[in-house]
């Protein structure tokens, strides 16, 4: 599942979200995750959407059950804990650009072994043929 979502977007999920929990602070950035859910770094902590979520959102069929859904999924930082917040939320945007190379490189792996194996049993028919004759 492949969608793109802007900030506007994120913004308008974040402001109905906040109807049910005034305790969520204001909007600074979002990145993508490796589960490709968008993480919201806030001015208070973080929360994250699923794209299922947001695609809801756009279309107007977000319900009462998947906002309340979504404002148990913040996590307000404390004092003491900013720094490891914000390198979490760094370390997410590092991740995303990473993977899909790791996925592609293990899919061009895997047609390489197959393509070597029908090689194989391409020159080993060739040989039995010649060894018959």
């Amino acid at each position: 599942m492949q969608a793109t979502f802007n900030e506007s977007d994120i913004q308008s999920l974040l402001t109905k979200v906040k109807i049910f929990n005034h305790q969520i602070g204001t909007y600074e950035l979002y990145t993508i995750n490796d589960a490709f859910h968008y993480v919201v770094k806030l001015s208070n902590g973080t929360i994250f959407f699923t794209i299922e979520e947001l695609q809801a959102n756009a279309i107007e069929t977000l319900n009462l059950e998947m906002l309340t859904a979504i404002t148990r999924r913040f996590t307000p930082v404390t004092s003491s804990g900013d720094s490891i917040k914000e390198e979490s939320v760094i370390s997410t945007v590092k991740q995303p650009a990473n993977n899909p190379v790791k996925q592609r490189s293990s899919a061009k792996t895997l047609l390489y072994v197959i393509a070597l194996i029908l090689l194989g049993l391409a020159i080993g028919v060739l040989v039995f043929y010649l060894i018959q004759e």
